[in-house]
């Protein structure tokens, strides 16, 4: 049964109190008097160009006074239950309607027209019919998730419900929404796509913030990380509580931050700190900042990280080593100091040994640079690559204090290490090829730089005997 749009057999079988369209008997009065009180709350109840709230307001109260007509035993009982009838049903509320229709017929009343009730009350059960279908269905679905059940027999009777034919659209959201989140539970990313898809099409824009966030992680599972930003974009453009925003905006930066755009990045986590402040996201931004030559802006972000409290020693030492390597690169070797020293007492980890080694041999702190080189070499667990530059970093000490024994001997570990081959490791790689390169600059070298060969080792030789030769 497809019953017609029950608003508009109401208004053709029932007097609107503001148009006087003839739903009752020609014998009787059209309107009961004593139900004159309701005519103006009725017609501002049924006027769709009126504001939602005003006519809900309206419409509340024609019901209360049809009501209390109908509980005090009005004289024209059958109007006062017909009317209510007609608005329980426009706020689908059929079963009500259903029950003030047979009322209504029940009474036989003369001064209305009966087969006019029985339409209606005939159209109130298709809609009965039709919103009655897949609803055990989907609230076994419903209990079932509620309850932590298997998701799959979640899914299964979601499909059940909607093959029975769900109308309502609030049943077919709470459906697709149900069959989604047990999808993504199993791991099903391309039919939990879909259903969330499906979900996008059937909202207004407005509300399509949840749906599309979730979207966008059920995208990123499946690889598709420009689908997943568009969607996060997407949501962040319209309505969405201050964690899914948060949310959003982590997601969609640590996107950005995968490709490279740290513009992008700085947009995003400054929003994200706007609304709530972040260790992480201050972190971030510094990286993101740095990464643009902002370092005035990464110092200021590493530093309030600092102010907030960093309970954890070892992201304490690392917000301290960002803010001293900026220093470092900026000639600020006291504060670039000061931020290595305190690094190292909260964490003595072999890359800010190795770090704070090379301020300290830049500031002509040898003896201490050297220090800290040696306590990386003796540490079992260190890295090779930073043991590497700590064989570097002991044998400039040595050339710098004009012990050209030690240098040479320091120097010949470190390429000995490498075994004649170019350095694997790019940061190793990198300081080879600028000792190389400070050599050939100092005449003493034209070698390729990639072999620890004889006219490699006599440039050195020459180097470090040579108190001028410094690099």
């Amino acid at each position: 049964m497809t019953p017609a749009p029950f608003a508009a057999l109401m208004s053709a079988a029932l007097m609107s109190a503001a148009a006087g369209a003839p739903a009752f008997s020609q014998d009787g009065p059209a309107v009961a008097p004593e139900l004159d009180g309701a005519a103006e709350n009725y017609a501002i109840c049924v006027d769709k160009e009126r504001d939602a709230a005003e006519r809900a307001q309206n419409c509340a109260e024609a019901i209360a006074a049809y009501t209390a007509r109908i509980d005090g035993g009005d004289a024209h009982l059958a109007v006062a239950l017909s009317q209510r009838a007609d608005l329980y049903a426009r706020q689908g509320r059929f079963e009500d309607a259903l029950a003030d229709l047979d009322r209504a017929l029940a009474l036989n009343a003369d001064y209305v027209d009966r087969d006019t009730l029985s339409s209606m009350r005939d159209v109130t059960l298709g809609y009965l019919e039709q919103i009655g279908a897949g609803r055990d269905e989907l609230q076994a679905a419903l209990d079932l998730f509620n309850a932590g059940g298997d998701a799959a027999e979640v899914a299964r009777l979601v499909g059940e419900a909607l093959a029975e034919g769900l109308t309502e659209e609030g049943d077919v959201t709470i459906a697709l929404q149900l069959r989604a989140a047990a999808r993504m539970a199993r791991r099903e990313w391309g039919p939990a796509e879909d259903d969330l898809t499906a979900l996008i099409g059937r909202v207004p824009d407005a509300e399509q913030g949840n749906f599309r966030t979730s979207r966008a992680d059920v995208r990123l599972q499946r690889g598709d990380s420009e689908g997943a930003e568009a969607d996060y974009g997407a949501a962040l453009a319209g309505t969405l509580s201050e964690d899914q925003r948060l949310a959003a905006l982590g997601a969609r930066a640590e996107l950005r931050r995968a490709r490279g755009d740290s513009g992008g990045v700085v947009e995003d986590l400054s929003a994200y700190l706007r609304i709530r402040e972040s260790l992480t996201a201050l972190a971030l931004r510094a990286e993101a900042h740095r990464s643009l030559g902002d370092l005035d802006a990464a110092t200021a972000d590493l530093t309030r990280m600092l102010e907030l409290g960093i309970d954890d020693s070892h992201n304490l030492s690392e917000t301290h080593r960002q803010r001293g390597a900026i220093a470092m690169r900026r000639g600020d070797l006291s504060a670039a100091l000061a931020d290595y020293d305190a690094a190292v007492a909260a964490e003595p980890r072999p890359r800010v040994l190795l770090e704070r080694g090379d301020v300290r041999l830049a500031d002509g702190l040898g003896d201490d640079a050297a220090l800290d080189y040696e306590a990386v070499l003796a540490d079992p667990e260190a890295p090779q690559k930073f043991r590497d530059l700590a064989r570097l970093g002991v044998a400039k000490t040595f050339h710098h204090a004009g012990l050209a024994d030690e240098a040479m001997a320091a120097y010949h570990a470190f390429f000995e290490r490498l075994g004649g081959e170019e350095p694997a490791d790019p940061v190793v790689q990198r300081a080879a090829l600028d000792l190389f390169q400070k050599l050939r600059d100092a005449g003493r070298y034209d070698g390729d730089g990639t072999v620890y060969d004889d006219e490699l080792r006599a440039a050195l030789r020459a180097c470090v005997a040579d108190s001028a030769c410094r690099f």
